[in-house]
C-alpha cells in the first residue's frame, strides 16, 4: 500500500529565473545524491541496455505516405522516439519532431551524440502540410534545430511551446511560437481545437552551464472545441515517476482530464503505438484509460 504524501501542487516553482518541480519526489539534477550516482556509475549502470543493437527479426519500419496520413480526419502515426504525427478533426499536428539521424553537439568535423537506430517511415518533405507543432521541452532528443527550421520552411506551422522557449524560436527566425505554462488552455488558435499544457516531472537544458531549467516542460492535451464526444489526445512528452496519495481524480486536473482522457484510443493508428496507462504524474494506477 502506498503511503500518503502531501497534496501535489500543480504549478511549477520559479526561482532566480529557473523553473522547478513542486513535488517532494523530485531532487535537483545537481543534488549530492545524483552527482555521486553518476560519478560511481549508478545512473549509467545499464547504459548498454538502453542503447541496444536492433535485434534480429524485429518488424521493419513500414513506410507511410502523405495520402495515408490524411486519409481520415482522426488518426495517429508514430514516427519514432517521441515524435508523433496526429490528425485531429482534420488538423495536422506534429509532436516533438525529430528527423535527425544523430543528435548532439555538432563539432564541424564530427558530431557527438546518439545515432538513430530505426529508419524513419517518411522524410520531412513527404509530410502533408503541418498546422501545429507541439514541443514538450527543449532537450535535444525532443527539439532539433534543423528539423524545426525545415518544418518552418515547408509549412510555416504554429509552434506551441513551454514558457521560456519562445525566445529560442525567435532567435532561429521562427515568429509563430505561442508560449504556455501548466494548465494553460487556448481555444483561439484553431476553431476546431483546444490546446492544454499539463504538468510533467522533468527538467530542461540544452547547455547545462547557462540554460538549466530556464524554460518549462510538460505534456499536451488536445480536445475538440464544443464537442464533448470528439477526439481527445494526451501527449506526455518526457516525465519522471511521481507518487501521489490516491491516484484518482482528486488530483487537480482540467475538465478534459477528469473524464478519463482518451489516449489516442479514438484515433486510427497507422503504426503500432504503445501508450502507457499512466497520467501526467506517472502514477501506478490511474482513472485515465
Amino acid at each position: 500500500r502506498m503511503a500518503a504524501v502531501p497534496p501535489l501542487r500543480s504549478q511549477p516553482l520559479l526561482s532566480g529565473g529557473r523553473f522547478g518541480n513542486p513535488w517532494p519526489t523530485w531532487t535537483p539534477l545537481w543534488s549530492t545524491g545524483k552527482v555521486w550516482a553518476r560519478l560511481s556509475g549508478g545512473v549509467n549502470a545499464h547504459a548498454d541496455a538502453r542503447t541496444p543493437a536492433v535485434p534480429a527479426g524485429l518488424h521493419p519500419v513500414r513506410p507511410v505516405t502523405a495520402d495515408e496520413l490524411t486519409a481520415s480526419d482522426n488518426l495517429v502515426c508514430w514516427i519514432g522516439h517521441a515524435t508523433v504525427f496526429m490528425r485531429v478533426c482534420g488538423v495536422n499536428i506534429l509532436a516533438d519532431p525529430i528527423w535527425a539521424d544523430q543528435l548532439g553537439v555538432d563539432l564541424g568535423i564530427t558530431k557527438i551524440g546518439r545515432k538513430r537506430l530505426r529508419s524513419l517511415p517518411l522524410q520531412l518533405d513527404q509530410l502533408p502540410r503541418i498546422d501545429f507543432v507541439l514541443i514538450s521541452h527543449n532537450h535535444m532528443d525532443h527539439l532539433d534545430l534543423p528539423t524545426v527550421t525545415r518544418l518552418h520552411e515547408l509549412s510555416d506551422p504554429t509552434f506551441l511551446v513551454p514558457m521560456g522557449l519562445k525566445e529560442w524560436f525567435t532567435a532561429t527566425g521562427i515568429a509563430k511560437a505561442v508560449e504556455f505554462t501548466w494548465w494553460d488552455c487556448k481555444a483561439d488558435l484553431h476553431p476546431a481545437l483546444e490546446f492544454h499544457f499539463v504538468p510533467a516531472q522533468h527538467w530542461t537544458g540544452r547547455n547545462l552551464l547557462f540554460d538549466y531549467c530556464k524554460s518549462l516542460w510538460g505534456g499536451w492535451v488536445i480536445t475538440s472545441s464544443g464537442d464533448a464526444s470528439g477526439p481527445r489526445v494526451y501527449f506526455a512528452g518526457d516525465s519522471g515517476y511521481c507518487r501521489c496519495a490516491t491516484c484518482n481524480t482528486t488530483l487537480t486536473m482540467p475538465a478534459c482530464l477528469k473524464k478519463s482522457v482518451t489516449l489516442l484510443a479514438r484515433l486510427t493508428c497507422l503504426s503500432s503505438l504503445s501508450v502507457p496507462r499512466r497520467h501526467e504524474f506517472r502514477c501506478r494506477r490511474s482513472t485515465l484509460a
